[in-house]
């Protein structure tokens, strides 16, 4: 065994339809009669991962059909737009309990849906990631790598009411920050104000949804700000504690106040050593996010 640890490659963690179907077989999602009813807490919300997906499913096809959608073509040609204007969200100096922020924030996060033909059973099935409002007519933000896949037919968003809307069109993008402005269709909507550098060591949390379990709350530091290489360009980035996974891609991370400081993004998990071709002994995992700053600098306020 190698006595220097080894590190794996970065991976995004957003709307990755073939992985998703190892854990969720094409077999129809579990109808309410057959899963038990979750027991509320008081205080808490009882999120049905379930009803979320079937809900989702069922409104993206029904969208797609009517001929509501974008195709996710014509979306992708649009990732070469450079910037937009977004009126800024008015920021709050309050600061609130880890409860509050959840409540606060949740009504900001959206459910990104990726829908796409499955090859094993020919039905049309969604792969979900993560994204949030900054506008409150419609615009919202997620990771240029959830847009940018030609497998893909269309996407959708639902948000914290468990609407389902179509993603309209991307009115910004770069790729190198691995960020995407999308406007959906939608108005109304509670859009989070973003903030540049929050001091490391200060608190970060993220609302995402991780291998399908939606909305998930998660509470960390910032750990460093460092640089990273993505699309052969050097750029920063921002490292938290914060765990998340795959489906978290586009989540905001969001300061004691509310918000934002960064956007979920990539992971990199670092293992002690490799024995016969294969990583072993796993150590930790890095979660690096887009600043809020490259976000910022693609939209133009009014």
């Amino acid at each position: 065994m190698s006595a220097l640890p080894s590190f794996g490659r970065a991976r995004t963690i957003g709307a990755l339809a073939i992985l998703a179907l190892a854990a969720v077989p094409c077999a129809r999602l579990a109808t309410g009669a057959e899963a038990a009813k979750p027991q509320p807490r008081a205080g808490s919300p009882v999120i049905d991962d379930g009803q979320i997906l079937r809900v989702l499913e069922a409104r993206a096809n029904q969208l797609r059909d009517a001929g509501k959608t974008t195709p996710m073509a014509d979306l992708i040609g649009q990732l070469g737009r450079a910037s937009c204007e977004v009126p800024p969200a008015k920021p709050s100096a309050r600061p609130a309990s880890a409860e509050e922020l959840y409540e606060h924030c949740r009504k900001s996060v959206l459910v990104l849906a990726s829908l796409y033909k499955c090859e094993k059973c020919g039905r049309n099935h969604v792969s979900p990631a993560t994204g949030f409002v900054i506008g409150e007519s419609g615009i919202a933000v997620t990771n240029y790598h959830v847009v940018n896949n030609s497998k893909n037919l269309t996407l959708v968003a639902m948000t914290a009411d468990s609407a389902v809307v179509a993603v309209k069109s991307v009115l910004a993008a770069k790729a190198a920050y691995d960020v995407a402005i999308i406007q959906l269709d939608a108005t109304g909507l509670v859009p989070l104000a973003l903030t540049p550098r929050a001091p490391v060591g200060s608190d970060a949390f993220i609302i995402s949804h991780p291998d399908r379990r939606f909305y998930t709350f998660g509470k960390g530091i910032v750990a460093r700000y460092g640089m990273m290489v993505r699309e052969k360009q050097r750029v920063p980035m921002l490292q938290i504690t914060a765990d998340y996974a795959r489906g978290s891609s586009g989540g905001p991370v969001f300061n004691g106040t509310g918000e934002v400081i960064g956007m979920a993004s990539s992971t990199v998990s670092v293992y002690y050593g490799e024995e016969h071709g294969k990583q072993e002994d796993f150590q930790m995992a890095f979660d690096q996010c887009v600043p809020a700053e490259q976000i910022l600098e693609l939209i133009k306020p009014k």
